[in-house]
């Protein structure tokens, strides 16, 4: 039975071969070789069935796929390398410029009021990066925003920047 498979599994093999445009052409005539010597081993062991047992068996064939399955060590292997291509490897000198980035342009400047939604949020939070105000309730605990600091914080903030 596995023979019978094997033996039309090659067939649409050696088809495709022949449709495609770089075909090593030694190499499809081996291919066309080994369905010839694998089709006189089947017809030795069909002689030895009577009729009715043959017709039996090409039917039983006809209703086989042939399906090729990793082994175990095969799919732990293939499982790895698509956890591995999940993943961006990145520098953590990349990672502290993008930080930086996304603080100066993003976090100085929001004003949102549906944080929880913000993409970088979730993604530092992911990360473990430390936040500007852990204890913040009603606003991003990353965010900075410049808030009016009054008429004596300016005047004092003036001081500092003069020298005084």
């Amino acid at each position: 039975m596995r023979t019978l498979v094997l033996n039309s599994q090659l067939l649409f093999d050696i088809q495709d071969y022949e449709n495609a445009k770089s075909t090593d052409k030694k190499f499809l005539a081996d291919l066309r070789r080994g369905k010839a010597f694998l089709q006189r081993a089947i017809d030795k062991r069909l002689d030895y069935l009577d009729k009715t047992a043959a017709l039996n068996l090409m039917e039983s064939m006809s209703k086989i796929e042939v399906m090729f399955l990793p082994k175990v060590e095969a799919k732990k292997a293939y499982q790895d390398l698509a956890k591995l291509q999940s993943v961006l490897p990145m520098y953590i000198s990349d990672f502290e410029d993008w930080y930086e980035f996304v603080i100066e342009n993003t976090c100085k400047v929001c004003k949102r009021s549906d944080y929880e939604n913000c993409p970088a949020r979730r993604v530092l939070e992911k990360y473990d990066v430390c936040p500007n105000d852990p204890g913040a309730v009603a606003r991003c605990q990353y965010g900075y925003n410049d808030e009016p600091v009054g008429s004596v914080g300016e005047a004092f903030i003036k001081a500092l920047n003069k020298g005084v």
